[in-house]
């Protein structure tokens, strides 16, 4: 399947086309990123961002998974109105836009910051180790193997939820993540 970067879109894949990847990595600071998305041909560069939305996708940005519509900027600053951010469009695939990311004219945009994310999701796709996801997943933090008498190590996380996206996503989208405040019993 195509990429498809269409705004709101119901069969939407992408936030970015092509394009807007390759103009983001020609002035990318740091060379090795350049170097590795200049490398690569157009199938995989769009195989890389399909991969990368769909890893965005798992990030939680939305308070109602299932509520749609916008609600205008001028609601929010004139009347204080206490927002439930949720998907903008009634069909749209993806989770942004959301009612909160609009421009000044009330249309459905996605932030600068989320395409730079799944820019830079794609890139770090590209010298991941798959194979570190399924240590990710188990939680395992430390594993160590001796050969002398037998022994083996594993120290698994406590609290921490693993991750596979990128350090810098996380960062660019911050002010975006939802937090759930679930209980935590001892």
């Amino acid at each position: 399947m195509a990429l498809d970067a269409t705004v709101g879109g119901s069969a939407s894949n992408s936030y970015v086309t092509v394009g807007e990847a390759d103009k983001y990595f020609s002035t990318h600071y740091i060379t090795a990123k350049k170097t590795a998305w200049s490398a690569l041909s157009q199938p995989q560069k769009e195989s890389a961002l399909k991969r990368a939305c769909q890893q965005l996708e798992t990030l939680k940005v939305l308070d109602d998974e299932l509520a749609t519509g916008r609600l205008p900027i001028a609601l929010m600053i004139d009347y204080g109105y206490d927002l439930t951010i949720h998907r903008a469009e009634v069909n749209q695939k993806l989770q942004i836009p959301r009612n909160i990311d609009l421009d000044p004219f009330g249309i459905p945009l996605i932030p600068q910051e989320y395409k730079d994310a799944q820019c830079e999701q794609a890139v770090y796709l590209l010298s991941f180790d798959d194979s570190a996801i399924v240590t990710l997943t188990q939680g395992i933090v430390e594993e160590a193997v001796t050969a002398g008498p037998i022994k083996s190590y594993t120290k698994y996380s406590e609290g921490f939820a693993p991750t596979y996206i990128a350090p810098m996503v996380l960062e660019l989208l911050r002010p975006f993540l939802r937090y759930t405040g679930r209980l935590r019993r001892n």
